[in-house]
């Protein structure tokens, strides 16, 4: 067993076979404990925050499937309205009143765009195909970060990295495919049949295509708008954007009416409060709590968490028949999500050792606002 020094700090750490050599590492009796409990602490963050979205997915398909008239675009208003008040209200508490600068007004317009898309699309895509699709395409979104921090230098293409992309890419095929088999099936439970069925999840996958490309649009916008201000004042001006943007897109196509109705029950009621508080505002809060303790890249394997969440609720509240070949997928997805989070990872404790590691616990708040998903919809 490791023993603390005997003599003190100063008489200590004197003696040349004592001291730390550069790129070397502290004992680790003084290590290992608070690793462990830091590492401990991020993942059940992060976990918790996984199986939140996935109650998130889930309870959203029931509220659009509940006939009471309000689609996707009625309980995004509603959800954004209770969202972003809270999101201000939060932000005044911490930081005091703060607007943005006339020259970042832009960009702060740009992110609340990027919100609303990301948004709309999450739900859209949630009403077109099911929550377990949604959730596993949102295995998407590292890859094309991925992509970007590549073109940008910010990481080195490998064959490692490519290797759980591909991996990644054919786990989401192969759970599309499953998908499309499970529609076309004339016994499918609960699911759409036949050609329209097929041309329906066509259609959500498309738009899922578009949510995570603008997902990615909204991390790099923010990326730029936290080097100025505060994280909690950036998506509390994104949510008040995203709520305007709602409440003319729900004026538009004659949804706004619908907003009452999607209050009038207690159970939909209910559903608007969880997606807002937990789906959104706890959800942030726990991503942001594991990015202190774990590197960027290992919270972004939780995301697989997801689908294994979103399966186990969807069958115990919407009556899901499991299907093997998504099962598979969803296996295959997730060993290439690993992958691709080991290969950044050892990457990262490669530069660590080089001398070039940034602030303790991983990436800098910058970094972990570009790479991790703070907003999910």
């Amino acid at each position: 067993m490791c023993k603390p020094p005997l003599r003190d700090d100063v008489e200590w750490a004197s003696e040349p076979e004592k001291m730390l050599q550069p790129g070397s590492s502290p004992p680790a009796c003084n290590t290992q404990p608070r690793c462990d409990r830091r590492l401990c602490r991020g993942l059940t963050a992060a976990v918790t925050a996984a199986v939140l979205m996935a109650g998130y997915l889930v309870l959203g398909k029931l509220f659009l499937g509940s006939g009471s008239g309000a689609g996707p675009t009625a309980f995004l208003v509603c959800r954004q309205v209770l969202a972003s008040g809270l999101l201000v209200a939060g932000a005044l508490a911490l930081h005091g009143p703060q607007l943005p600068r006339r020259a970042d007004m832009p960009s702060v317009q740009r992110l609340g765009l990027y919100n609303f898309i990301n948004a709309l699309g999450f739900l859209w895509g949630v009403q077109l195909t099911t929550p377990f699709v949604t959730s596993v395409a949102q295995l998407a979104i590292p890859v094309l970060v991925l992509a970007h921090a590549a073109c940008c230098g910010r990481q080195r293409v490998t064959l490692f990295k490519a290797a759980g992309v591909l991996v990644l890419v054919a786990g989401c095929a192969l759970v599309a495919a499953g998908a499309h088999s499970a529609a076309a099936a004339p016994s499918a439970v609960g699911r759409p049949r036949g050609h329209h069925g097929s041309a329906r999840l066509l259609l959500g996958l498309a738009v899922l295509a578009v949510q995570c490309s603008s997902f990615v649009g909204l991390l790099l916008e923010q990326e730029r708008l936290v080097r100025s201000y505060p994280v909690s004042w950036v998506l509390a001006w994104a949510y008040a954007s995203c709520t305007l943007l709602s409440c003319a897109a729900a004026a538009a196509d004659g949804s706004l009416g619908a907003v009452g109705a999607a209050l009038a029950s207690p159970r939909d009621a209910a559903i608007v409060a969880y997606s807002a508080t937990c789906g959104c505002v706890a959800y942030f809060v726990l991503i942001a709590y594991a990015s202190k303790h774990l590197p960027a890249e290992l919270v972004s394997v939780t995301v697989a968490v997801e689908p294994l969440a979103v399966s186990a609720l969807g069958m115990l509240l919407l009556g899901a028949e499991p299907c093997a070949a998504e099962g598979a997928g969803f296996a295959l997805a997730f060993g290439g999500t690993a992958l691709l989070s080991r290969a950044v990872q050892s990457e990262s404790e490669g530069r660590e050792r080089g001398g070039q590691a940034g602030p303790p616990g991983g990436a800098s708040d910058q970094e972990a606002s570009f790479r991790d998903p703070l907003i999910r919809a």
